[in-house]
C-alpha cells in the first residue's frame, strides 16, 4: 500500500484502464478502510469479525453471516431423467453467500479445455465454479415457484443451468441481489435444444447486482427460447432489465434464444453501473439471414436509464439489439429518461409498431393498466 499499488491475481475480462477513462472499482476486506458505520473487515486468518454497526452500537445488533450459496437444488441425473414435478409456494429465502472473487465468462475463445461446436460461448458463459444461485435448477421440468420471497442473496436468486424447461418462478418479490434475478443458462449452441417454455410473471425485482455491479440483469434469458417474462416489475439493476443472449458467430439453426415474450412490464433505473447496454438487451441473437423469429416484446415502459456520473463512456440506452438482434416485433414501448438513444438497433430486420423513439407514437395505445405486477400481487408494492 505504500507504493499505491494493487497486484491482480486473477486475469481480468477486460483492461482496467482505457482512453474513456479506466473502470471503476472498489477495494475491500481491509482494515485500513473500515472508517464508517456499516461496514465490516472480516480477518480469515484469525476467524475474527470487525464491524461498525449502522446503529453505532453493538447492543441488540443481529448479524448474519451465510454459510451456504445455494439452499434449494432442484438436479435430474440427466436432460433424459429430470426432476420433475415440484412446487415451491409462499417461502422466504435469504442470505446466501458470495464467492471469493467474480469474472463472467473464460477471457478467451476456447479457455474452457472443452471441445464445442462453438468455442465463442466460452466467453459467454459463466465458469463453472459460478453456476449456481440460491436456488439452483438443472436437468428439471414443471418446476414451480410461487409467492417466493427472495432476498439478501449473494449471488443470482433462481439460477437455471442447462436442461430446464416448464420451470414458472410467479408472484414473487425478488429484492436486494448480488447478482441476476433469475438467469437461464442454456446448453452450448447446437448441442441440443433443452432449455424452453420457462414462465416469469407476476414478478417485482429490484436491486439486482449489488456484487455483480456491472454484470447483472433482472431477468437474463443465455441461448433459450419459447420463454416469457410477463405482467413484472424490473427496478434499480447495475445493467440490465432483461437481457437476452447468444453469440454472433452462431447461425440460426444453431440458435436457441428465439420466440421469447415480453409483455406488461415495467421497467425503471436500471444502467445504474454500466456503460453501453440497455435496459432490454439482446446480443448475438438471430444474427443471420434468413432472420428467424427471435420474439414479440409489448407494452412496456422504461424510464431512467442513467448511469452514475463517473460510469466512462459509450452511453446507455433504452432498447440495445447488439450484434445483430434481428426477428424482434416491437410494440407500444415507451421510452422515457435515458442518456442514450430510445432505441438503438436495426430498423430494416425488425419490425416496429407505436414506440415512442418513432414519430407518431400514440399514448392511448399503452394499457398502462395491465402494465406492471397485477392485483393479485402478494407483497407491499411501493408506489
Amino acid at each position: 500500500m505504500e507504493q499505491n499499488l494493487a497486484t491482480l491475481k486473477y486475469a481480468t475480462r477486460y483492461p482496467v484502464t482505457s482512453d474513456e477513462g479506466g473502470s471503476r472499482y472498489f477495494i475491500q476486506n481491509s482494515l485500513h478502510f473500515l472508517d464508517q458505520p456499516g461496514e465490516y473487515y472480516l480477518d480469515w486468518d484469525e476467524g475474527l469479525l470487525y464491524y461498525w454497526p449502522r446503529s453505532g452500537s453493538i447492543d441488540n445488533t443481529r448479524i448474519y453471516a451465510p454459510t451456504v450459496k445455494t439452499v434449494f437444488s432442484f438436479a435430474g441425473k440427466s436432460p433424459e431423467s429430470r426432476t420433475h414435478d415440484v412446487t415451491l409456494d409462499g417461502l422466504a429465502v435469504e442470505y446466501s453467500d458470495f464467492v471469493p472473487w467474480y469474472r463472467n465468462g473464460w477471457n478467451q475463445d476456447g479457455d474452457s479445455g472443452e471441445v464445442h461446436k462453438y468455442p465463442q460461448y466460452d466467453r459467454q458463459i459463466e465458469l463453472p465454479r459460478n453456476r449456481f444461485g440460491t436456488i439452483t435448477l438443472t436437468n428439471a421440468r414443471d418446476i414451480d415457484l410461487r409467492r417466493m420471497h427472495i432476498s439478501n442473496t449473494g449471488f443470482t436468486a433462481v439460477y437455471m443451468l442447462f436442461a430446464n424447461e416448464n420451470i414458472t418462478v410467479s408472484d414473487s418479490l425478488i429484492e436486494h441481489i448480488g447478482g441476476d434475478g433469475i438467469k437461464v443458462e442454456g446448453p452450448y449452441p447446437g448441442e441440443g435444444d433443452v432449455a424452453h417454455d420457462n414462465v416469469f410473471t407476476n414478478n417485482y425485482i429490484h436491486h439486482v447486482g449489488e456484487l455483480v455491479p456491472g454484470d447483472a440483469a433482472g431477468v437474463e434469458i443465455m441461448n433459450s427460447g419459447n420463454n416469457k417474462i410477463t405482467h413484472s416489475v424490473i427496478e434499480h439493476s447495475s445493467r440490465y432489465a432483461i437481457s437476452l443472449e447468444s453469440r454472433p458467430e452462431v447461425t440460426n439453426a444453431d440458435n436457441y434464444a428465439r420466440n421469447n415474450l415480453l409483455q406488461y412490464l415495467r421497467i425503471a433505473h436500471v444502467g445504474k453501473d454500466s456503460n453501453d447496454m440497455g435496459a432490454l438487451y439482446a446480443y448475438g441473437v438471430s444474427n443471420f439471414e434468413p432472420h428467424g423469429t427471435s420474439g414479440v416484446w409489448d407494452q412496456i415502459t422504461i424510464d431512467d436509464i442513467n448511469p452514475d456520473p463517473s460510469v466512462p463512456s459509450p452511453a446507455t440506452h433504452g432498447v440495445h439489439m447488439d450484434f445483430g438482434g434481428c426477428g424482434f416485433h416491437f410494440s407500444n414501448i415507451s421510452v422515457t429518461n435515458v442518456q442514450g438513444n430510445k432505441f438503438k438497433g436495426s430498423r430494416s430486420c425488425n419490425t416496429l409498431a407505436n414506440n415512442s423513439w418513432d414519430p407518431g407514437f400514440d399514448p392511448s395505445k399503452m394499457e398502462y393498466d395491465k402494465i406492471g405486477v397485477t392485483p393479485s400481487f402478494p407483497y407491499p408494492v411501493p408506489e
